[in-house]
């Protein structure tokens, strides 16, 4: 089982203002949002030392420096999560050390995974390696990122966790009635996406669709007894 993580809600938004304006309120944001989130989950202690390194280095005209801050997002956040689970059976795997971009194309380092002694992973969506650099996805890079190791270990299906049970005929916060489509195929489900679904990142269905591995939406905050299956098969609705 690989285990996927975004950053915090509203964390890369926060970083990439970062990027663009160094004010300490942006950082002193930032590390609220993960203080808050550290009382919740009741962890003693959390290291921000990166964090606060990369943001003393930032330089606002170099892109590497740029990149280094924005990827603490992800870095963070999958931290959390393994201090939280504090199980020896569970690793925490950096991202850069299995996607790589060569020649502008995503290579994921299969043994990476293989070699590790747990069969559960976390790693970080969103971030990758060039040129020995952390180097970054587009925006909504963790789905990519999810689908580009799917692929590669040949996996059962890939589940992507969200905050709605999958793809809806409309937008369910806006119209009452939306219907929530059972069945889609991965070409309907990646226009709707490029068309500005915001439930998955349309870059992370054809990897999956060339490799038949079926994609499921499923909602962190329900009981998933109905979710959408992205297959080949055509779209249907629940009734």
């Amino acid at each position: 089982i690989i285990i996927i993580v975004s950053a915090v809600k509203n964390v890369t938004n926060l970083l990439i203002k970062l990027t663009l304006d160094k004010n300490q309120e942006y950082y002193d944001k930032i590390i609220e949002i993960h203080q808050k989130v550290v009382n919740q989950i009741e962890i003693e202690k959390f290291d921000f030392t990166k964090l606060y390194q990369y943001y003393e280095e930032l330089d606002l005209s170099n892109e590497q420096s740029k990149n280094n801050l924005i990827s603490q997002g992800e870095y963070m956040s999958s931290k959390l999560l393994h201090q939280y689970l504090a199980d020896d059976n569970i690793s925490l795997v950096n991202a850069k050390n299995i996607i790589k971009n060569v020649d502008n194309k995503y290579v994921c380092n299969k043994n990476t995974i293989i070699n590790q002694k747990n069969k559960v992973i976390i790693t970080q969506g969103f971030v990758e390696e060039k040129n020995n650099q952390i180097d970054l996805l587009s925006r909504g890079g963790s789905d990519t990122s999810g689908s580009i190791i799917a692929v590669e270990l040949q996996a059962e299906r890939y589940e992507i966790w969200t905050d709605v049970n999958g793809i809806y005929s409309a937008d369910p916060n806006k119209i009452k009635n939306a219907k929530l489509i059972q069945n889609i195929s991965y070409k309907l489900s990646q226009e709707l996406s490029a068309m500005g679904a915001k439930v998955l990142h349309p870059f992370c269905i054809l990897p999956c669709e060339n490799a038949k591995i079926p994609i499921i939406i499923k909602n962190t905050f329900d009981n998933n007894l109905q979710n959408t299956l992205i297959t080949n098969t055509n779209n249907k609705e629940n009734n």
